[in-house]
């Protein structure tokens, strides 16, 4: 089953964000709670994290901008591939979570 990853109220004057970057490559396997990507608004700059385990499915790119409740990525739940299944090394980022 396919999970939507929406962007969540992020303040009450904010309205839309700009998704600068993507923390994960489409395709790839997400573990719940790990950041997907990054979004900024006027007033901050965030990361969206998944609310499932699963494939990551990327609708949108680097640059679009994206209105609050809107899906970016779809997780289609599920084990990892074994191929995809690692040892716990990651990226470490000061962002704040949403």
């Amino acid at each position: 089953m396919a999970v939507n990853v929406d962007i969540p109220e992020l303040g009450e004057s904010v309205t839309e964000a700009i998704l600068v970057e993507w923390l994960k490559q489409d395709g790839e396997y997400v573990k719940i709670d790990e950041p997907v990507c990054l979004i900024e608004t006027d007033k901050a700059d965030a990361e969206l994290p998944a609310p499932a385990a699963g494939i990551l499915k990327r609708l949108k790119v680097d640059g679009d901008t994206i209105l609050v409740g809107e899906t970016i990525p779809e997780i289609q739940e599920g084990e990892a591939p074994p191929e995809q299944v690692s040892g716990g090394a990651g990226r470490t980022s000061r962002k704040r979570r949403v």
